[in-house]
């Protein structure tokens, strides 16, 4: 897509190069646009400021209108736009990333959508499973896109690049359908469900989750909370790392460790499938060490303590391996991805274990850190090997990555927590109790108690 040999000012560097006789000079240079580093860059960052924009309003939508509807329309949205990029590249670069900014408003509402649908599906004592299963389409998505990517873009479908526009594009249009017709934004409305599971999953939120469409947000509480901070610093950090390999991994496949496009989108492609593995056992052990051994707060944090330090000690690694150590760099690179994704049992869950009823709104805030890290991280990866893509100018992103991520980890894991916060019912409280709910508070105790008979007949069979 882009032509290598305009992209670097200094491409004679043999660092790493292939001897490989059958590699053709249009091979390596092939590409019908001319951007340097620092403009690919600026087309890379620009996703991130659209993405921006929309993530505390996606939070309020989707407890206005329920998540189901937000997060279905903001991928949509993109997808339709996903189609529209190869006639916006060749129409302009500026077009190109007005599509990208547009891109990111649809996609910025998604993630504090899935949080508000998490906070209405997923029992706490599952949060940690069922959140790792709806992240793991995330990896999934990467490790299907990346290779297939790599496919269409060496072949003369469709024009070959612009198929893997065209092509995932679609794949999303067809997904939308699907989303409309299956999922529900709540068990209480759910016609499928028996109404035992119904009652498990409500009862066991105990009202912290339900009637998320409120009109109150306690901002107050929310911006002043320690826990609240912890997540928005800890999601900055985990997301610099992530997007700085998200966007420059494949860069610095082919730029420093010189492998073809093909073999790009399969090795770039192997780090979020280690993470998807890891993160399933994960979910798992954290659900079991919550219910067996120890707090709901001591499991987030042990899940960051081995997502930021081992992630930053494998970044510093790969910095220093050597060109004879190709395969060693990709398994430092690997362990990275892997071991911050980790993150997701604990900074995301925790989201959901502070505030349920907010947790749309929490969600807006952290990602809107975390997206802000994904504005700057092209724009420095750029800054630094523009002129020169060598290992050297990669080791600076690698060790600036390594830094962030232990500074953010620390102030994350010292100040995160598992516990429900006080402010999560202060309105709820006062809209929905007066003296005349006195006779339905006591019919509803009543009631209660063949409910929860029920409930506990279910969970033990």
């Amino acid at each position: 897509m882009v032509n290598s040999t305009y992209a670097n000012v200094d491409n004679s560097d043999p660092e790493c190069r292939s001897t490989d006789t059958n590699v053709t000079a249009a091979e390596y240079n092939g590409g019908e646009f001319n951007w340097n580093q620092n403009q690919q860059g600026i087309i890379l960052s620009s996703f991130f400021y659209g993405y921006l924009l929309t993530q505390v309003p996606g939070g309020w939508l989707s407890m206005k209108f329920g998540g189901k509807i937000v997060l279905g329309l903001g991928v949509l949205g993109t997808c339709v736009l996903t189609i529209l990029t190869p006639l916006a590249a060749r129409t302009s670069i500026y077009w190109l990333i007005v599509v990208r900014v547009l891109e990111g408003f649809g996609e910025g509402v998604t993630f504090p959508a899935m949080h508000s649908l998490l906070a209405q599906w997923a029992p706490p004592e599952e949060i940690s499973r069922m959140a790792v299963i709806a992240y793991s389409g995330m990896q999934t998505g990467t490790i299907v896109s990346l290779p297939l990517s790599g496919v269409l873009a060496d072949s003369s479908f469709l024009g070959g690049w612009p198929s893997a526009f065209y092509v995932l594009g679609a794949v999303g249009c067809v997904w939308f359908l699907f989303w409309m017709i299956f999922i529900y934004d709540g068990p209480e409305n759910h016609p499928s469900i028996s109404n035992v599971e119904r009652l498990y999953i409500t009862k066991s939120h105990n009202n912290s989750s339900s009637d998320t469409k409120s009109t109150k947000i306690p901002w107050s509480h929310i911006l002043t909370s320690r826990p609240v901070w912890a997540i928005m610093i800890g999601l900055f950090s985990h997301c610099w790392v992530w997007y700085m390999l998200l966007t420059g991994l494949p860069s610095y496949f082919s730029e420093v460790l010189d492998f073809k496009l093909k073999n790009n989108g399969f090795l770039s492609a192997l780090p979020y499938l280690s993470s998807f593995v890891v993160q399933q056992i994960g979910g798992w052990f954290a659900d079991y060490l919550r219910k067996n051994w120890i707090s709901t707060t001591a499991a987030r944090r042990l899940a960051g303590i081995l997502a930021f330090y081992p992630s930053a000690g494998f970044l510093l690694l790969v910095s220093y391996a050597g060109c004879d150590q190709i395969a060693l760099s990709v398994g430092y690179l690997v362990l990275a991805v892997t071991f911050i994704t980790l993150n997701q049992i604990g900074l995301i869950c925790s989201q959901v274990d502070i505030a349920p009823r907010y947790v749309g709104i929490i969600m807006g805030l952290a990602n809107s850190a975390g997206t802000i890290a994904g504005c700057i991280t092209p724009s420095v990866t750029g800054y630094f090997t523009n002129e020169h893509p060598t290992r050297e100018q990669y080791r600076k992103v690698f060790m600036i990555a390594a830094s962030i991520c232990v500074i953010g980890g620390t102030f994350c894991n010292v100040f995160v927590s598992g516990e429900l916060q006080p402010w999560n019912d202060i309105y709820h409280d006062e809209e929905n109790f007066n003296g005349s709910d006195e006779e339905q508070v006591l019919i509803n105790s009543s009631n209660s108690i063949n409910d929860d008979e029920l409930v506990d007949n279910y969970v033990r069979t």
